[in-house]
């Protein structure tokens, strides 16, 4: 006999090692600890236990846990971007974290995450997007191996195969690209001496935007990073970077995150060359210095339709560590979920 139940304060210790054992299984054990999955989940002002499900065994040790949480942030997909205080808009929840070990796990994770989609549903959420993606508002951005958030790592195919039997559809296919910054050498050539010459580099620390961000984001320190021509004054180019707060439990003080949402590049794939010259010329700055501020690994998530990006991104040295995909399944609120 097994259960499925809401979240209560014992469960931690066995959530985290369902979490290692999960992640152990499709690459490399995750380096994270009971308070990194405390201060990750427990510690975030939003946070509601009854949508962190768990499925124990009859002496109810947790052998897989689902954590479900309101999408009250905007969010893009193929329906363009949307906001969920628009009535007309889809209600979303996002399944930030589904795992299950080996023992009893398997057996359960298909209950579970039905029930996942009873208890949305009847919390009134329309839709179900699973896997945190450039993450900013679920509060795992950064722990061990989610990182920026790449949606279901496609090398986890026992869960990209769960959620294909319970009719959820892959979206956003993204990649994760990084760069080792102990060793980097940006690409030199004559736009980046002239850029050097001409310009340069600011940095201060922004804050997030919303409440919902700001306990979300609240282990990582957040610098806009700007390139600024020296005579005219004019921002050429800015990006964001997320490091670790020194004082924080979730993400590893070495490593760091390049956020390019709020880049000037907002043309996508018609952006002048003179825009990709001016960002790249900033990012391999900041690369350049970091490995002076004890940070050795620096990782972004990129759509992979966004080609000029990832070629960008290639050129600089990053590399495609992985890819996965955002899934996503319509709810239907006055029903049960089959």
């Amino acid at each position: 006999m097994t259960a499925i139940r809401t979240f209560c304060n014992a469960d931690l210790p066995g959530l985290l090692e369902v979490w290692i054992r999960h992640w152990s299984a499709v690459g490399p054990p995750p380096s994270v600890s009971v308070p990194m999955i405390e201060q990750s989940i427990l510690a975030r002002t939003f946070f509601d236990a009854t949508q962190l499900l768990v499925a124990v065994d009859e002496e109810n040790r947790p052998h897989a846990w689902a954590h479900f949480l309101s999408a009250d942030e905007a969010f893009t997909s193929e329906l363009g971007p949307y906001h969920v205080e628009d009535p007309a808009a889809p209600h979303d929840a996002v399944l930030a974290a589904i795992c299950f070990d080996g023992d009893g796990g398997l057996a359960m994770c298909d209950d579970l995450l039905r029930e996942v989609q009873s208890a949305a549903s009847r919390k009134g959420f329309t839709r179900l997007l699973t896997g945190p993606l450039r993450d900013k508002t679920c509060g795992y951005a950064g722990l061990s191996p989610i990182g920026h958030g790449i949606g279901v790592p496609s090398h986890d195919a026992r869960t990209s195969s769960l959620l294909s039997r319970q009719g959820f559809t892959p979206t956003i296919t993204a990649k994760a690209l990084t760069a080792a910054t102990s060793t980097y050498r940006p690409p030199v050539g004559r736009e980046s001496l002239m850029l050097r010459r001409s310009t340069r580099t600011d940095s201060f620390a922004i804050y997030p935007r919303t409440a919902r961000q700001a306990s979300a984001m609240s282990h990582l320190d957040l610098e806009q990073h700007q390139l600024i021509d020296h005579r005219s004054g004019t921002v050429l180019a800015e990006v964001v970077l997320w490091i670790s707060d020194p004082e924080s439990q979730v993400m590893n003080v070495d490593k760091a995150i390049l956020d390019l949402s709020s880049s000037f590049r907002t043309g996508g794939m018609d952006s002048t060359d003179a825009d990709l010259s001016h960002e790249s010329y900033l990012i391999a700055s900041i690369v350049s210095g970091l490995p002076n501020r004890r940070i050795f690994e620096v990782e972004t998530s990129v759509d992979q339709d966004d080609t000029k990006r990832i070629e960008q991104l290639t050129n600089l040295k990053f590399t495609i560590a992985q890819q996965g995909q955002r899934w996503e399944k319509p709810l239907n609120p006055s029903s049960e979920q089959a």
